[in-house]
């Protein structure tokens, strides 16, 4: 029987915007109105778009594959930006300052996708601004 492997990349989206919520709390109250919520790639935007919001959090932004044309924050979200990416995608990071990681992603279940151990990482904003900064995020 053939499995999709992309059902396999679900187990622990609950999980995964747990974490993301913590650090999205980690946010002062009076930043949040600026701040970003940046994934590495779709399934983590997925997750974070479905259970998401009944944890609090904004919509996220990727620049992952369709995600992409959906366009940049707003020039005026000058931070803080909270990143969400796999554990073996740090490069993400290298376009923003002072970042540290707040959380890890625990699926729960020992799976091991692109999301377990995923990071969750607070940086105080992007190192310029996102109409530049947007075509080098593009990923596929």
């Amino acid at each position: 029987m053939a499995v999709d492997p992309d059902l396999g990349e679900e187990v622990g989206w609950p999980q995964l915007a747990r974490a993301t919520a913590t650090g999205w709390e980690a946010i002062p109250a009076d930043q949040r109105a600026t701040a970003v919520l940046l994934t590495a790639n779709y399934g983590e935007a997925g997750a974070i778009a479905r259970y998401g919001p009944g944890l609090g959090l904004p919509a996220p932004y990727s620049g992952h594959m369709g995600l992409h044309a959906w366009g940049p924050p707003s020039a005026t979200a000058t931070g803080p930006v909270l990143l969400v990416h796999p554990a073996d995608y740090p490069e993400l990071e290298e376009h923003f300052t002072a970042c540290h990681t707040v959380a890890r992603v625990d699926n729960g279940h020992g799976t091991a996708n692109q999301e377990q151990h995923a990071a969750v990482v607070l940086c105080a904003g992007p190192d310029r601004p996102w109409p530049v900064l947007w075509p080098l995020l593009r990923r596929y």
